[in-house]
């Protein structure tokens, strides 16, 4: 049997959630046994995003008539935004709404996405709307596993068991075998990810709009500083000129950061040592993304979804943490993390880049044991989907 499902997700930007598209429809696939055809719908093109589209009775009518299934997600969807007056989250349907949807609602895999020192708009609809969902048959709400479920529920003020934690789908993400120009195959590839949003909250400043001048100067001396420190780490490691590094810019607001690594490291080492990969969108590109990620030796990555998929495709990752869901995610797989801000961080980081030169087979193997027990919980929330299912087209 056929079943249409429509994926409310943010399909057009950020190569992560991509990734997030990716490892959904691939695990998915596998796991149930309905044959199920999605249907792209892109969040970033609604009103309380990027665009002018509305999540309204037409689109509800057309949802009940035409579809089996509403996917939303993954993907940081509890991010405090502003714009998010029906519900404090992107799902920001007026619940009388939701409550003509006739078909399954799955909430798949949501972070709970906020930097410590942002500010949370919408409690009150985030806490009436989760009692609603939480209450609801045909609805399964799950958030990833870097802590949101912890933080999610200290945030409300309770727990709940439906509220389910999974692991993020991105570590399920397939990535093409073919090796990439960008990998060097007479050297050591070390894949570098730098994040360039929110960098006053990654480098834990205040992020007040009205403060952000007047601290800018002060911003970007910290940062240039810890670049500094990054790059001073990879430029004495033995052998350095034996390394192949490749930047990774995941999307266009990296490029500034990159920018400003780039103008640190001796014109030498630029020229030999150093390419970027392209920045590329949406699920359909990030099985050629990501496998770069697959085929380099190491990473050392910021954004979620750089240590995520490193994780999934068995790459050893040293992450570098700048936000509460890189280290909820490596302590809940129970691996180690370094913090960007960290003083010590180029003493720490050639200590565990040396480690990984060291003990890589054994490294991989461990990660494809993580990977292998995670699979697991995410085969045991899929089968939870194909309950649904079966009970609504009863």
């Amino acid at each position: 049997m056929i079943l249409n499902v429509k994926h409310l997700a943010t399909h057009s930007t950020n190569i992560g959630d991509g990734a997030l598209v990716n490892g959904i429809r691939e695990t998915l696939d596998k796991d149930i046994k309905f044959q199920l055809n999605f249907v792209n719908d892109c969040m970033m093109h609604y009103d309380n995003f990027l665009g002018d589209k509305k999540l309204d009775s037409e689109w509800v009518s057309d949802l009940n008539n035409n579809f089996d299934l509403l996917v939303v997600g993954g993907g940081g969807m509890i991010d405090g935004s502003r714009r998010n007056k029906n519900t404090g989250f992107a799902f920001n349907m007026e619940l009388d709404l939701v409550q003509k949807i006739s078909i399954p609602i799955v909430f798949y895999g949501l972070g709970f996405n906020l930097f410590t020192s942002q500010i949370f708009h919408n409690k009150k609809k985030l806490i009436e709307s989760l009692n609603f969902f939480l209450n609801k048959k045909n609805v399964l709400f799950s958030v990833r596993n870097d802590h949101s479920k912890k933080r999610l529920e200290e945030f409300i003020g309770y727990t709940s068991e439906k509220i389910i934690e999974i692991p993020d789908p991105g570590m399920f993400a397939k990535a093409k075998i073919k090796k990439s120009d960008l990998i060097s195959e007479s050297q050591f590839n070390i894949l570098i990810q730098l994040a360039g949003d929110n960098i006053s909250s990654r480098l834990n400043l205040p992020n007040v709009r009205y403060l952000r001048k007047l601290i800018a100067p002060f911003t970007h001396l910290k940062l240039k500083k810890q670049l500094g420190l990054i790059l001073e780490s990879l430029i004495k490691l033995p052998n350095s000129e034996n390394i192949n590094f490749i930047l990774s810019p995941h999307l266009l607001r990296d490029v500034k950061i990159n920018s400003s690594f780039i103008s640190l490291i001796p014109n030498r080492i630029q020229r030999f040592n150093f390419c970027m990969t392209p920045i590329l969108k949406g699920g359909g590109s990030s099985s050629d993304f990501f496998s770069i990620y697959k085929n380099c030796d190491m990473v050392i990555g910021m954004r979620g979804h750089a240590v995520i998929c490193s994780v999934g495709l068995g790459t050893p990752i040293i992450a570098l943490s700048s936000h509460p869901k890189v280290r909820g995610f490596m302590e809940s797989i129970g691996l180690d993390y370094l913090e960007f801000t960290d003083k010590n961080i180029s003493k720490k980081l050639s200590k565990k880049i040396n480690h990984i030169f060291t003990n890589h087979s054994e490294i991989k193997i461990q990660l494809e044991k993580i990977k292998k027990t995670e699979r697991r919980k995410i085969y045991d929330f899929n089968k939870k989907i194909e309950n649904l299912l079966v009970s609504n087209l009863k």
